[in-house]
């Protein structure tokens, strides 16, 4: 038992030591950041209000899934292979040009289209509002790229204050707009935050990550392959990541009820804030999945430890959370939104599938470069999601697009351990 114990404190100490704590704090805080101002917010917004906020953000949110066309993501992957500092930050350097170039075009035509978009009457102040959110896109793209930096250069610390600072910023702006100005500062609370966030975060880089380094020219056929990872990542991520923005458009379309999306939102928020397991301890182990990806005994030993571990954690608190539903629900939200435990229970089910299983086997197979596989599955996957939810929803409401969930999250999750079970243990 000494050894035992021994070992035990050796091992955390490592994990100490490689910052694994920092990202984990920082994803923790980060969560518990957003998931408090979700609550602030609920209390001081009305319930149509937040409805179309919810609608509004749903867009933007669809529009930033073709942020810098992916780029972003290239940085965790090719910024870790690279040998010197150089060439790190040549390869940040490129991905910040190209990437707001691309995003300043993209944030113009989206608001463009956002002003002329037919909204329907519930939602008309959307086209006045909706132009002004989209101009946030450039500056949060930049602050992705600059945390995926700090991650991919194993700065965590750095990394976990970053996202508790940004998350605490946007939630703590919303609050603060929609007190002042109702949707309207609400709604501009982004734009102002990750332009903050922005502007720190390179000031940061270039006196404190790369002072007086060089950047290495990234050659053309570098280039091409940031962008064909890029790409593929986008897609992949970006259809794993329209799945509740399509159940809450659906909803939206579906029944013409502002008040069905917030119930929806409010009951997804706690089963979504779960994704702090597996999120950032995916954001910790890829870097060095990534550099042992050729080593097929050392990833799938890893990748059995780790899916045990997230599975378990998670299983615990999606069942502890589902035994306090009702208590939760109405200490935090009010008695208003009690009839959102039933359906909070159901999201709790495809979060385990989601959260447990799917995001963190998906997450491993992007990160050594197997991002064409998940893309399939994920094509396949919003398709399911879209049939069912058509079906479902004008039958069942808000309930048809979780019964769709829990569906299409389950099929896709065994799909995922499939490719990596063929991957590296076949």
């Amino acid at each position: 038992m000494r050894v035992s114990l021994d070992g035990l404190t050796k091992q955390v100490g490592r994990l100490r030591g490689k910052g694994a704590f920092a990202v984990l704090a920082g994803s923790f805080l980060t969560k518990i950041a957003a998931f408090l101002g979700s609550i602030v917010l609920v209390r001081v917004m009305s319930r149509g209000d937040y409805g179309i906020l919810s609608y509004m953000e749903n867009i933007y949110t669809y529009v930033y899934l073709f942020a810098g066309f992916g780029l972003s993501y290239s940085v965790l992957r090719y910024a870790v292979l690279s040998d010197t500092a150089e060439g790190k930050a040549g390869v940040v350097s490129f991905v910040l040009r190209k990437g707001t170039a691309i995003n300043v075009a993209l944030a113009l035509v989206a608001a463009a289209a956002s002003a002329l978009w037919p909204h329907s009457e519930e939602f008309a102040v959307a086209r006045v509002l909706l132009p002004a959110m989209m101009l946030a896109l450039p500056f949060q793209s930049a602050y992705d790229t600059f945390s995926y930096s700090l991650r991919a250069l194993f700065r965590n610390v750095a990394y976990a204050v970053a996202a508790v600072v940004a998350i605490a910023l946007v939630w703590s702006g919303k609050v603060i707009g929609s007190s002042v100005a109702g949707l309207a500062g609400a709604s501009l609370a982004g734009l102002v935050s990750y332009a903050v966030m922005a502007l720190g975060c390179g000031l940061y880089f270039r006196r404190a990550v790369f002072p007086g380094v060089r950047h290495a020219p990234v050659t053309r056929s570098d280039g091409r392959r940031y962008l064909s990872y890029g790409a593929q990542f986008m897609v992949t991520n970006g259809m794993w990541a329209m799945f509740l923005q399509n159940d809450l458009l659906l909803i939206s379309l579906l029944t013409g009820d502002p008040g069905a999306v917030a119930d929806y939102r409010v009951a997804y928020a706690v089963p979504s804030a779960i994704s702090i397991i597996s999120s950032s301890i995916g954001t910790f182990v890829a870097p060095y999945f990534i550099k042992h990806e050729s080593d097929r005994d050392w990833v799938w030993g890893s990748y059995r430890r780790l899916l045990t571990a997230v599975c378990l954690s998670i299983g615990a608190i999606c069942g502890g959370i589902a035994l306090m539903g009702r208590p939760f629900v109405s200490f935090f939200y009010g008695d208003e939104y009690l009839g959102v435990v039933p359906l909070m229970g159901l999201l709790l089910v495809s979060s385990f599938l989601t959260n447990g299983v799917r995001y963190t086997t998906a997450n491993l197979l992007s990160a050594t470069g197997k991002v064409r596989s998940n893309m399939v599955i994920a094509f396949c996957g919003i398709a399911a999601q879209l049939v069912l939810d058509f079906l479902l929803i004008p039958r069942l409401g808000a309930y048809g697009a979780a019964v769709t969930s829990i569906i299409v999250y389950g099929g896709m999750a065994a799909a995922v351990v499939a490719v990596f079970v063929h991957e590296y243990r076949c």
